[in-house]
């Protein structure tokens, strides 16, 4: 049985801006594009509810290396049950992987929506990443 139960997401914000000090002469053709992302929780222990807020920010609009800045903030609602097992795992630990592996292909998606929506360059699509090992190595 699930410790935690996915009951929706919303986007609180979309940023799209187009860089204009972009060379693309200087890029060659291949554009490789920064990723930058924050996790925050919150429980709210008497309704067993959780909130996971990823923030995402791709490109710069200064740099002469990036053609766009895209950002997003998603927020995932959970609903959980601190009695099930965890395999031994904290129960924060748990959910900050879990959840944010079950949120990270809907910001994959809105994020290449978004840039597919602005028509100047092909579509950005994130790669997939290894969540748990992700979080292990940045210290979330």
């Amino acid at each position: 049985m699930a410790v935690i139960t996915f009951e929706n997401y919303e986007v609180l914000e979309m940023q799209y801006s187009e860089n204009t000090h972009y060379n693309e002469e200087i890029n060659n053709g291949n554009v490789s594009l920064e990723n930058k992302f924050q996790f925050e929780f919150s429980l709210n222990d008497e309704e067993n509810k959780a909130l996971v807020t990823i923030i995402a920010s791709i490109g710069d609009v200064t740099s002469e290396t990036q053609p766009f800045y895209v950002a997003v903030t998603l927020q995932g609602k959970f609903s959980y049950d601190v009695e099930e097992d965890t395999n031994g795992e904290g129960f924060i630990a748990y959910l900050k992987s879990n959840a944010v592996a079950i949120m990270f292909p809907y910001l994959r998606q809105i994020i290449s929506t978004l840039t597919s929506m602005a028509n100047n360059y092909p579509a950005y699509i994130m790669p997939t990443i290894n969540i748990a090992k992700f979080l292990e190595t940045e210290n979330h």
